[in-house]
C-alpha cells in the first residue's frame, strides 16, 4: 500500500482540492465537509460568489445518499459505504456520490433524472412549483424537488450510472458539475466522466478507504480532517480512538512541515485515512525538496533502528529537558510516530526531478 499514496496522488494530480469521504453521514460530518470547500472555492476568483450554492449542492447530495442508499446491504457485498467526493479541477467543481441500490428503485431514479435533464430553466422553476402547490411529496425524494433544485443550482444537466452488482442490487453513481462564473464552455482538460467516479468507488472498496484529503494543508483543512477522522471512529474504543487522533495529528503536522511551498506559497499534500482489519492506516504525502530531504532521511532511518524500548527511553528523556541526541534531531513527533505504530513505519522517497521529491510516510495504529 506504500505506493497507494503517491497513486492517489497522481490520480488526483490535476485537482485543486480532492475530498473523499466514506463512511456516516452524520450532520458534523456534512458541516465539516462543506465548510471546507466552501472555504477552498472563496479563496478562487471565480467561486467567491457561489459558495452558498456550492453549500447547497453538497448537502443535497448528502441527503440524496440518505434517499436512496441501502448500506446494510453494501456491507454484506464488502462494498465502501456510501462514497462523497467534492473535486476542484480548474474552474469547475464536481460533487460525486455512489452507493448501493436495490435494483427495483432503479427505474423511478432514473425516471426522475431523466424527465428534470429534459428541462429548460422555466421548465424547471414551473415544475418545482407545481410540486410544491400540489404537495407532491413522498418519503424518498419529494417527487424529485432535490434533483430540480439540483439543477437549478449548478445550471448543468446531472450525471448518473447503474452499475448492477446482482439481481437485487446496483451501484448508483451521481455527479453534479458546477462552473466558475469566469468561464462559459468547461475546457476539456477540465472535464470528469462518471466513468472515474466509478473507478475511484472501487479503489476506496479494496483499499478500505474512509477519508482522502488532497490539497492545501493549513489550520482549517487541519481542524476539518480531525473532526472526520474522529467521527469515523466514534465506535472504537477510548484508547484506539485517542491513538488514531494523536496519529493523524502527527502526520496532518509532518505534511504541514516538510511540505515544499507551491507557487502560491502554499503546503499541498495528500493526507489518507484507511481500514486494515482491526487497524487504522494514516498516510500522507508531500512534495519535499532534494536538499532538505537528506536530512530527513537519516532522521528516519535512524528512528527505523531502534527498538521501541529505545524510542520510549529517548522520547522521555526530551520530556525530561535532558537534551535531545545528535541522531535525534527532528523533535518528539516523528519518535511518537514510531513509537505508537503497531508495524514497522514506512517511508518512501519518490525523486520527481533535481530539485523536489515526493515524501509519503504510512504508519498502523
Amino acid at each position: 500500500m506504500m505506493d497507494l499514496t503517491y497513486s492517489l496522488f497522481k490520480l488526483l494530480k490535476k485537482d485543486n482540492i480532492s475530498l473523499l469521504y466514506q463512511g456516516d453521514f452524520t450532520n458534523p460530518v456534512l458541516g465539516r465537509a462543506t465548510d471546507l470547500i466552501k472555504n477552498h472555492a472563496e479563496d478562487e476568483v471565480g467561486f467567491k460568489s457561489l459558495g452558498n450554492r456550492l453549500s447547497f449542492l453538497m448537502i443535497e447530495s448528502f441527503q440524496n445518499i440518505v434517499r436512496y442508499a441501502d448500506t446494510h446491504r453494501a456491507k454484506d457485498l464488502h462494498l465502501a459505504d456510501e462514497l462523497f467526493i467534492t473535486r476542484n479541477i480548474g474552474d469547475v467543481f464536481y460533487i460525486s456520490t455512489s452507493n448501493v441500490v436495490e435494483n427495483d428503485k432503479i427505474g423511478i431514479v432514473k425516471g426522475k433524472l431523466n424527465s428534470v435533464n429534459k428541462l429548460d430553466e422555466k421548465e424547471l422553476k414551473e415544475l418545482y412549483l407545481n410540486i410544491l402547490k400540489n404537495k407532491e411529496f413522498s418519503e424518498k425524494g419529494g417527487a424529485g424537488l432535490g434533483f430540480i433544485e439540483m439543477i437549478r443550482k449548478s445550471k448543468e444537466k446531472l450525471d448518473f450510472n447503474f452499475e448492477r452488482v446482482n439481481d437485487d442490487l446496483s451501484i448508483f453513481h451521481f455527479q453534479i458539475k458546477i462552473k466558475s462564473k469566469l468561464i462559459k464552455k468547461i475546457e476539456p482538460e477540465d472535464i470528469v466522466k462518471i466513468n472515474e467516479t466509478k473507478k475511484i468507488h472501487k479503489l476506496i472498496s479494496k483499499e478500505k478507504i474512509l477519508l482522502i484529503h488532497k490539497g492545501i494543508f493549513n489550520e482549517k483543512t487541519t481542524e476539518a480532517l480531525l473532526a472526520m477522522a474522529e467521527d469515523n471512529t466514534k465506535d472504537e474504543p477510548l484508547t484506539q480512538r485517542r491513538k488514531v487522533f494523536h496519529m493523524v495529528v502527527e502526520i496532518l503536522q509532518n505534511i504541514s512541515k516538510h511540505s515544499f511551498l507551491n507557487d502560491k506559497n502554499e503546503k499541498e499534500g495528500i493526507f489518507i485515512l484507511s481500514e486494515e482489519g482491526d487497524n487504522f492506516i494514516v498516510n500522507g504525502g508531500n512534495f519535499i525538496q532534494n536538499k532538505n530531504s537528506i536530512g530527513l532521511k537519516k532522521y528516519l532511518k535512524n528512528l527505523s533502528q531502534m527498538s521501541k524500548k529505545q524510542l520510549k527511553d529517548i522520547y522521555l528523556k526530551i520530556l525530561r529537558g535532558n537534551g535531545i541526541p545528535e541522531e535525534i534531531s527532528g523533535g518528539l513527533g516523528l519518535i511518537d510516530v514510531f513509537r505508537e505504530s503497531k508495524k514497522p513505519v514506512e517511508y518512501k522517497f519518490i525523486k520527481i526531478n533535481e530539485k523536489i521529491s515526493f515524501y509519503t510516510i504510512k504508519i498502523v495504529i
